[in-house]
């Protein structure tokens, strides 16, 4: 290759270790570094998750027990109700019994 005489360009030495790379290199180890020894995301949120849905499914299972046992209240049938209703006061048609104990006769 020939190169013209006027040419006074100077070139230097490139390396593969310059500033930029030395960067990068030391860059990605402090990502590497850091994600490494950094705590695991969210594991107190999983353990409140697991703790959460535990209740839910105990209290669900409660609930379930609470249905399969529980029974519907007998029904008392009885043959003549209006029995019920024979010594109650409010059953006496008006006029059929009058209280004399505090009536005084006046005499002419």
């Amino acid at each position: 290759m020939h190169h013209p005489a006027h040419c006074s360009h100077t070139y230097s030495a490139t390396a593969f270790f310059n500033a930029f790379w030395a960067k990068v290199v030391a860059g990605s180890a402090a990502v590497a570094l850091a994600y490494k020894f950094a705590p695991a995301p969210g594991k107190d949120q999983n353990l409140d998750y697991n703790l959460t849905n535990a209740l839910l499914a105990r209290q669900n299972a409660d609930e379930r027990l609470t249905y399969t046992h529980s029974r519907r209240p007998q029904i008392l049938r009885m043959q003549a109700p209006q029995m019920l209703n024979n010594g109650s006061p409010f059953n006496m048609p008006v006029g059929l019994t009058v209280d004399l104990s505090e009536v005084q006769v006046k005499s002419d």
